[in-house]
């Protein structure tokens, strides 16, 4: 197609010429190739040409209104040269385009891959930070701290760590309800037993073959209850509970009935006198269930450790530091080695600054004063706290510093070994030519720990080496001692991973397999081949199971297969009440029948136990 325009040669599709922009249609299309074959016109220039196309393109766009007339004079002839037709391509035009239309943006497309490798990355080094903290915190200190500040954080590091865990496990131990619940105790000795523990102990012991107990208990505020019934022997049936309220004491026995009696205070106060009472063993449960006020929190008991532990850190000397490779039980590890000296001016000086400090301190008046107030004491709590004082400034006048100069003669220093990480993988105190070390290693799924006793060429050595599966160690305890190695002990699935939060579990087991024959011979003669052979034929398994809701203590004695001793205590955390005491009598009341049968009961408790009045006085 030929646009009648330009002459650009178009497409046959196309609606307008690429080149000018004139619609082209099959019709003009046509009267331009005839005008291409008709008759030869004259000569014109290329404007003239363009300028004539573009009238009569007009012209035919445009109806004219006065016809055109032929002419009388005949056509000449008229050559005209080729020109050459440039026809650049253009893409193919489907639309008309509307030079009106709203041209909209194009819409961006977010992209997610970007913003997540991004945070992926602040992921990965946000893990590896925390868990590489210890590591770059250490390699600081190292590197810009001073020895001794170096060896005092590395201390007071230790020592918080210690201080929390013994904090928690003191807030539980003193809160008493969190032991609220029911257990058994199990005790189970065999009459071989018997005899092989009345011979070593020279005397006739108990009667006692076996003691079955069930029990619960509960402290709830100023109340306590305890319930227990069992038997001793299978024969001894006994059933009782006690329950405090207020200070107030209440009993009850299968002796007694199913109601409480009232015991008064004054009762308590003279039969805790008397000694031979049986009331005298019960008088201190009847305030029990106020212990904790008595006592402070887990926090004081935290920060007075922090405290005290950081004054002996402040007064170090002469700290040096060097590298030392630590290899203990086949673990190695390379470690900064930080050692101080303690002599008698560290030791006056860490003495008086410990004295002043308590003298002045809050948290420790205010123990003095929760005691005092809320007991029956002769003083009160700020005449407590004035003696307090005034002692203090005694010891702090008799202080007298030449007389810790002899500390100078013992060469006494501390030493601590570092890993990379900051932990602290062993601790010797070097004293009167003595090193006793402390070794807590691991690497990998293996690990080691234990304690070495040096002294010149003379050295014991105590080692536990076990390994690791997932949060359980396994492995055995040697000791050793002029070139004799001595298996103690083994090892079974003992998990520490809890154990800040007291939660423990795992085996021990002592096996006289493991023990050399000549071991026994420290014994007495006359039963040198009795013990030898029950102590190589002998099996003590330890197992322990501490977790949230369960304590389990369970140690097995066994000689060839045979039971000789069994200790199984259980206790399982339970909501128990405090029951009723509202309709209790006074002990006044009481039959003489039933004092009588509550007397008879406690006798045959005492003797099939092997106890007297004045065991249970002591």
């Amino acid at each position: 197609m030929i646009c009648p325009n330009c002459k650009n040669e178009c497409p046959d599709s196309a609606g307008f010429c690429g080149l000018c922009g004139t619609k082209l249609s099959p019709d003009n299309t046509q009267v331009l190739e005839n005008e291409q074959v008709g008759a030869p016109q004259s000569p014109v220039s290329p404007a003239d040409t363009a300028e004539q196309t573009g009238d009569a393109f007009i012209n035919a766009q445009e109806p004219s209104t006065n016809p055109v007339q032929p002419e009388t004079t005949p056509a000449q002839p008229v050559y005209t040269p080729a020109q050459p037709v440039y026809t650049p391509v253009q893409p193919e035009i489907t639309e008309v385009p509307n030079d009106n239309a709203v041209k909209l943006p194009k819409k961006k497309r977010f992209k997610i891959w970007p913003l997540a490798i991004v945070l992926g990355f602040v992921a990965v080094v946000t893990t590896l930070v925390i868990i590489f903290f210890p590591f770059f915190k250490n390699q600081y200190r190292n590197i810009f701290y001073s020895n001794k500040d170096y060896m005092a954080a590395v201390i007071n590091d230790d020592v918080n760590a210690l201080s929390n865990s013994v904090s928690e496990k003191y807030d539980r131990m003193i809160d008493l309800k969190n032991m609220n619940g029911k257990g058994s105790i199990d005790v189970r000795i065999s009459d071989t037993a018997k005899e092989l523990l009345d011979a070593i102990a020279d005397e006739n012991g108990a009667e006692l073959n076996n003691l079955k107990i069930n029990y619960e208990n509960c402290v709830n505020g100023k109340s306590a209850y305890l319930s227990v019934n069992g038997n001793i022997n299978d024969e001894a049936d006994f059933d009782a509970s006690v329950i405090s309220k207020d200070g107030t004491l209440y009993f009850r026995t299968d002796s007694t009935g199913k109601g409480y009696y009232k015991i008064p205070k004054s009762l308590l106060a003279l039969s805790s006198k008397g000694g031979s009472s049986p009331l005298s063993s019960i008088s201190s449960f009847s305030d029990i269930g106020s212990l904790k006020k008595y006592l402070p929190d887990g926090e004081t008991v935290k920060k007075l450790i922090d405290k005290y532990a950081k004054i002996t850190t402040d007064h170090l000397e002469d700290v040096q530091k060097t590298k030392k490779t630590v290899k203990f039980g086949d673990i190695e590890s390379n470690t900064v080695e930080l050692s101080a000296k303690i002599d008698g001016d560290y030791a006056y000086d860490v003495l008086t600054d410990i004295l002043k400090t308590a003298k002045k301190d809050s948290d420790v008046k205010g123990i003095i004063k929760t005691v005092l107030n809320n007991g029956d004491f002769m003083i009160d709590s700020d005449q407590a706290i004035d003696y307090y004082e005034e002692y203090i400034d005694e010891i702090l006048g008799s202080l007298k510093k030449n007389d810790f100069k002899m500390i100078d003669s013992f060469n006494c220093r501390l030493t601590l070994n570092v890993d990379s990480f900051g932990n602290v993988v062993c601790r010797t105190v070097s004293f009167g030519g003595y090193d006793v070390s402390l070794y807590t290693l691991s690497k990998n799924n293996n690990v080691a720990c234990g304690i070495v006793v040096k002294k010149g060429k003379e050295t014991v050595k105590l080692i536990a080496k076990g390994e690791k599966s997932g949060d359980k160690v396994s492995g055995d305890v040697k000791v050793s001692f002029a070139g004799i190695s001595i298996k103690i002990c083994e090892f079974k699935d003992v998990d520490f991973s809890n154990s800040e939060n007291g939660n423990l579990s795992g085996k021990i087991i002592f096996s006289g397999e493991d023990i050399p024959v000549g071991f026994a011979s420290v014994y007495s003669d006359e039963f040198d081949d009795e013990l030898v052979d029950l102590i190589k034929n002998s099996k003590i398994v330890f197992e322990i199971k501490t977790s949230d809701n369960e304590n389990r203590i369970l140690i097995k004695w066994t000689v060839d297969g045979e039971t000789y001793l069994k200790y199984d205590v259980k206790h399982t955390k339970k909501n128990i009440s405090v029951p009723s005491v509202k309709n209790a009598k006074s002990i006044m009341t009481i039959s003489s029948s039933d004092y009588e049968d509550l007397m008879e009961k406690i006798d045959e408790i005492k003797e099939a136990l092997g106890v007297n009045d004045q065991i249970l006085d002591d």
